[in-house]
């Protein structure tokens, strides 16, 4: 019974939505033209800056809780993205800028489901390799294209 109790709690753990699961949550925003703005880190966690709609994503960082995050505007007008203590400068050619956050482990349960989850997700993408590679290979012989 004991064995059964603790198989069951990942599960509800993953169907009710865990907090150290969630990655890549849009913080704040930057599209060229508007106001630029800025918020505080609401918790530990690694930042990332991301645009072209999540198509180009680049700089990541550490952000302690209570740090700056945001976009701001230079004197000479240049926009700069920030993330606690480091800056970059952004194109407004690139279009929408946001800042994505991925809050870090805090607890060991925390840990536990984080690491449980990148696991799964590793052998799933082995498994959807192997169950297809006869199928891209045989694509690949036959058409004598990459896909």
């Amino acid at each position: 019974m004991r064995r059964a109790i603790l198989l069951v709690l990942p599960a509800v753990s993953l169907l009710c939505g865990c907090h150290a699961l969630a990655r890549d949550s849009e913080v704040i925003a930057y599209r060229p033209g508007e106001a630029v703005t800025t918020t505080v880190a609401k918790e530990d966690a690694t930042y990332r800056l991301s645009a072209r709609d999540g198509r180009q994503g680049w700089i990541g960082t550490e952000v302690s809780r209570g740090g700056a995050v945001g976009f701001r505007q230079e004197a000479d007008g240049q926009v700069t993205a920030f993330a606690g203590s480091q800056t970059w400068p952004i194109e407004a050619s690139d279009g929408r800028h946001v800042w994505l956050s991925t809050p870090k482990p805090t607890s060991g349960w925390d840990r536990f489901i984080v690491r449980t989850r990148d696991k799964s997700a590793s052998a799933f993408q082995a498994t959807v390799l192997v169950i297809t590679a006869p199928i891209w290979l045989t694509w690949c012989a036959v058409t004598n294209e990459w896909p």
